[in-house]
This record gives structure tokens, C-alpha cells and sequence, in this order.
């Protein structure tokens, strides 16, 4: 073990002395796509070099050499561990930035550019070279030999849990800012429709479609109920809505009369019935063509089916076969294979409509 923790010393040591230290005085060039040749040769340095150094560590582990600790020997060597992932993580940190403008790196690690990167490797390499090797360890105080690794393990310890606490505070700051946005694209989306709705003519055929769609119960309370005011507000609006179930606007329609209180509800029972023989046929037909299509395509309009024949079911009309048709449509052979969601909850309603 002694003569196997040497060796990974020298090969170490020959990596930090020698092209890792070329790469730190070298030359800093401008970065091509995003990477500079510096950083590039740093971390292709460092893997290797921190492997050994951590292979040298353990090697003087199993020599005693933190026996000082007062740990158990497995302690010690989850310790090594720990210590060799930080010093690599801010050696790499203080090597490869060492060209970056401070504004580009953490600020944690901006005060140890580049020095920690010389002085980190250096104090593991002084201590394991001690310890692996008694005859020049004897000469030099125990406390002599231990500063080196205190050094290194300290500083890379302490700085390691700063940048973590850094890239928390960061990430959270940009989850916040993510939110905000998010947040204020919401209010102008709800602004911009609000007013596109009370430009709206109550009276008008042409915007009945679109202030239907603002009934949904799932908009924003001010645009519904600015909608809701001026659906309502049409005199003829149960035979509106009839003419949208049997015409090109059934899926508004079914929006509607969802998640609000239909005007003359025994009028619409049977014009809800062709709305959904309507939509049937709309996804046979969409079901026989190449458009793509997806797993929850049709689950939305096949929601609010479900949700209206519940409520009007009482008022003497049956919804079962037109729903049956629907749920045809949905097995309807395509090159495109789909395994619509909606299937499942089709099924339950007509079981229980036997």
C-alpha cells in the first residue's frame, strides 16, 4: 500500500507541476463555443491529478496518517472522500475562471482566483508525501505535517458549502424571477382578453362564439363574468345556443352550458343530444384523417359531454347512444396509433347508463 500510494504521488505530482501548471500560466484566449482551450486542459488535468491525490490519501489513511482525528478508520476514509470532491470542485473553480470576468463567476470563489489552485493541490501532495514516506516525516513536528491537509481540507470544505449556498440562493432567485414573469404574463394575457371581451357586441352572431368560450369556469372571474353579463343579455339566447349545438360552434356551446346555469334547460336537452352526435362525427372524422393527434385530444370535449349529460339528463332525453357513438369514433382504426385517456371515463358513464 505504501509503495501503490507513492506511486499515485509522483503521478500526481508530475501532473500539478507539470501540465497543470502550464495550463495556469498559459496563455487565456478568447472562448470558442463558450469554452476556452485553458478550461478545456485544466479539467482534463485535474480529473486525473484528483483521482490520485485521493488514491495517495487513502493510501496514507491506511498508514495512520489521521489517526490524530480520533475517528474510526472507515470515518476516515469517507472524510478523505468528501475532502477530494470539494478540493477538485474548487481547484477546478480557481483554475479554470481564472480568465472569466468576476461578474461570470460566483462570487464565493472570486477572492481564491487563481491562487487556491496552486496552494490546494500542494498541501494534500506535502502531507502525503510525509506520511508515505517516514524517513522524511520524522524530521519535520507532527503538527508541521498536518497543516498542509488542514489547510486544503478546510478551505475547500468551507468554500465548497458556500458555493452550494450560493447556487441555492441563485437558483431560488431565478425560480422567483421565473414566477414573476410568469405572474405578470398572466395579468397582461387576463388585461388584453379583458378588454378584447367588453369590445365585444352582446347582440352580435359573430363574437357569440368567443364570448362563449370566456364562460368557462376556469377563466378568470372578471373576463367571465363581463362575458357571462352580455351572453345572458341576448334575447334570443336559448335559441343562440340550440343553432351552436347544431351547428359549427357545438364545442363553445358545451362550454358553456358546463359550468353555467342554462336559460331554458328543457329547451336545450335535445339540442345537447345533437351537439354530441356533432362532436361524434367530428372525431371520426378527424380519427380517419392524417392528422396528428394526441392522447388527450379529445378528452377535454369529452369531459364536458360528460359533465352536461349529468345535468340535463333529467329532462327526458338520452345521451347514451350519441355518447356511444363517441366513444366508437375513438376506436376507429389509424396509422397513427393514440390511446386516448377519455376511453376510461366514456366507459364508466355508459355502464352505468345500461
Amino acid at each position: 500500500m505504501n509503495t501503490f500510494g507513492n506511486i499515485c504521488l509522483a503521478l500526481a505530482a508530475l501532473i500539478f507541476l507539470g501540465p497543470f501548471q502550464a495550463n495556469l500560466h498559459g496563455p487565456i484566449e478568447a472562448p470558442q463555443h463558450g469554452m476556452t482551450k485553458s478550461l478545456v486542459n485544466v479539467t482534463l488535468c485535474l480529473i486525473p491529478m484528483g483521482l490520485l491525490l485521493t488514491l495517495a490519501l487513502c493510501a496514507a489513511t491506511s498508514r495512520g496518517g489521521l489517526d490524530w482525528l480520533g475517528w474510526a478508520r472507515s470515518g476516515q476514509y469517507w472524510m478523505v472522500i468528501v475532502t477530494s470532491l470539494a478540493f477538485v470542485v474548487v481547484t477546478w473553480f480557481s483554475g479554470a475562471m481564472r480568465g472569466e470576468d468576476a461578474s461570470q463567476m460566483p462570487r464565493v470563489i472570486y477572492p481564491f482566483v487563481p491562487w487556491a489552485a496552486y496552494l490546494l493541490p500542494l498541501g494534500i501532495i506535502l502531507f502525503c508525501a510525509a506520511v508515505l514516506n517516514p524517513g522524511v516525516g520524522a524530521s519535520v513536528p507532527a503538527w508541521a505535517v498536518r497543516v498542509p491537509l488542514i489547510t486544503s481540507a478546510a478551505l475547500s470544505l468551507l468554500i465548497s458549502v458556500a458555493l452550494l449556498g450560493e447556487l441555492f440562493v441563485s437558483t431560488q432567485r431565478r425560480a422567483n424571477a421565473r414566477l414573476e414573469e410568469t405572474i405578470r404574463n398572466q395579468n397582461q394575457r387576463d388585461e388584453n382578453y379583458l378588454q378584447e371581451v367588453r369590445a365585444l357586441d352582446a347582440n352580435s352572431a359573430e363574437a357569440l362564439r368567443e364570448l362563449l368560450n370566456f364562460t368557462n369556469q376556469a377563466e378568470n372571474p372578471a373576463i367571465r363574468e363581463v362575458a357571462l353579463q352580455k351572453v345572458l343579455s341576448r334575447p334570443h339566447l336559448t335559441a343562440d345556443i340550440a343553432g351552436c349545438l347544431r351547428g359549427g360552434c357545438w364545442e363553445e356551446a358545451f362550454t358553456f352550458l358546463e359550468g353555467n346555469t342554462a336559460p331554458d334547460p328543457q329547451a336545450l336537452a335535445e339540442p345537447i343530444r345533437d351537439g354530441f352526435e356533432q362532436a361524434a362525427a367530428d372525431v371520426l372524422k378527424r380519427m380517419q384523417s392524417d392528422e396528428h393527434l394526441y392522447d388527450d385530444t379529445f378528452d377535454w370535449n369529452a369531459s364536458k359531454m360528460l359533465a352536461i349529460a349529468d345535468k340535463f339528463q333529467s329532462y327526458g332525453v338520452n345521451y347514451a347512444p350519441a355518447l356511444r357513438n363517441y366513444r366508437k369514433a375513438l376506436d376507429q382504426p389509424r396509422s397513427q396509433k393514440i390511446n386516448p385517456g377519455c376511453r376510461a371515463s366514456l366507459d364508466r358513464w355508459l355502464a352505468k347508463a345500461k
